[in-house]
């Protein structure tokens, strides 16, 4: 990563350790998957040349063979120009295609409400999402009482206005992202203008956010819900016991997110807002969702990019605040290292305290071996001698200080209070990535 902020280059170190135990297989892109169109679509003619038939119950019919043959490289490039997606917009839903549950309310925010649904062909479950922007929904039956608290307050600011150009912006990104790895994220179906208001629709996955992963952890003192959702081997040779545990999770977490990195670079989409509330885990897979916050970088006219004005969450965004222009995928790799960050380290996995520590790290100037340092400094007790040892590294004198602050014995899984011996599971899994690194680079690998 390229730095661009105060301390931005601390995270990117761990990020890069951890890589070192990532298979070479996580950084082979995958050819483009097939993708269909969802029962109850409207008939239409797509750019490739292909058509959209009108399906039947339970029907579903293939738009394009596979996205990367000539046939339907029109539609990429159709995509990738954002004044024309209007008029080329991969698939729209029949305005009477969708019954949205409005009393599965699964989310909002400042310009969108997200429900559940389902397509009336089929009876297969969808996630709707509406803009808010301010006109009124006569199909929902509560539009009034979730609205008249702060009506007045968003007309007189223009989020209403906003709100139906992001959800624009935002269809177009799922395109984008469709039309390249389509597997990083639940099928998206498309968008109607429904009752004078723009919606969005994507099929919904059985799944768990990693946010839920988190904070059963907390609760179990254990690393095994992760492994159970990522569907890890009980043994995968490389250790027994919370050790071996907690580096095949770090490994395969760093593996999901860093590959998610690569693809959303591939597609051109700088994503600004990953976090665990929006990693799905499914069948053992990470899906990426809520594009709400991105940004088409890499492609002509840079929709829902503006050069001084970012929306993001402080507590994993890069410091610099902004995208770089010039190496603007960076912005998602500092994310998932703030991710990896709360999972390797225990006193960081429950919500309350990963705030916590974001606010110390970024007061620290955003220094991850000074942060580490810091708690060692204020742990009594820890060795008082605050200088590596001769021909010992700074990654395996952590290790040493966290082991003989434990006393030799494992730490305990209910170890909340930030100290030199909760740290040790992550600084071992640390050390172990750096020293199979160096082994690598010795090795010529």
């Amino acid at each position: 990563r390229r730095c661009t902020g105060t301390g931005g280059c601390a995270l990117s170190v761990m990020v890069l350790l951890l890589s070192s135990l990532v298979a070479a297989t996580a950084w082979q892109i995958v050819p483009p998957a097939r993708f269909h169109a969802a029962p109850g679509l409207r008939s239409r003619t797509l750019p490739c040349g292909k058509s959209v038939q009108k399906a039947g119950a339970g029907g579903s019919t293939r738009i394009c063979d596979d996205v990367s043959t000539a046939g339907c490289r029109g539609l990429r490039s159709a995509v990738q120009d954002w004044s024309k997606h209007a008029d080329s917009h991969r698939t729209k839903v029949a305005d009477d295609a969708v019954d949205v549950d409005y009393g599965d309310i699964m989310g909002q925010g400042t310009y969108g409400e997200v429900f559940g649904g389902k397509l009336v062909d089929s009876d297969q479950r969808v996630v709707c999402k509406r803009a808010k922007d301010g006109v009124r929904d006569s199909a929902d039956p509560v539009w009034e009482l979730m609205h008249s608290v702060d009506f007045d307050d968003i007309v007189q600011d223009g989020r209403y206005a906003l709100a139906y150009k992001y959800l624009s912006t935002e269809s177009y990104i799922n395109d984008l992202v469709m039309d390249s790895h389509p597997e990083i994220m639940p099928q998206y179906l498309g968008r109607c203008d429904k009752f004078g208001k723009r919606w969005l629709y994507w099929e919904f996955v059985e799944s768990v956010t990693l946010e839920d992963l988190f904070v059963t952890a907390s609760e179990q003192g254990s690393l095994q819900c992760f492994a159970d959702a990522f569907r890890l081997p009980l043994d995968s040779g490389d250790g027994a016991g919370a050790g071996g545990l907690a580096a095949r999770v770090c490994r395969e977490v760093a593996r999901e997110l860093l590959s998610a990195c690569q693809r959303l670079a591939r597609a051109g989409v700088a994503h600004r807002d990953l976090k665990p509330q929006n990693l799905l885990v499914a069948q053992g897979k990470l899906l990426v969702i809520d594009f709400g916050s991105a940004a088409a970088m890499g492609k002509t006219g840079r929709a829902g990019y503006e050069k001084n004005r970012t929306p993001y969450d402080q507590r994993y965004a890069p410091p610099e605040g902004f995208i770089d222009e010039e190496a603007w995928s960076s912005w998602d790799v500092y994310s998932a290292g703030m991710i990896l960050a709360r999972l390797l380290f225990p006193p960081l996995r429950p919500a309350e305290a990963y705030d916590s520590f974001t606010v110390a790290f970024s007061s620290g100037g955003r220094d991850l071996d000074g942060w580490v340092q810091d708690v060692i400094d204020k742990d009594k007790a820890a060795p008082s001698n605050g200088d590596p040892p001769a021909g010992s590294s700074l990654g395996q004198w952590y290790c040493s200080v966290a082991e003989e602050a434990c006393g030799g014995r494992a730490p305990s899984p209910s170890l909340r209070a930030l100290s030199a011996c909760s740290l040790k599971e992550g600084l071992d899994v640390l050390e172990s990535a750096s020293e199979t690194r160096a082994g690598a680079k010795d090795g010529g690998g």
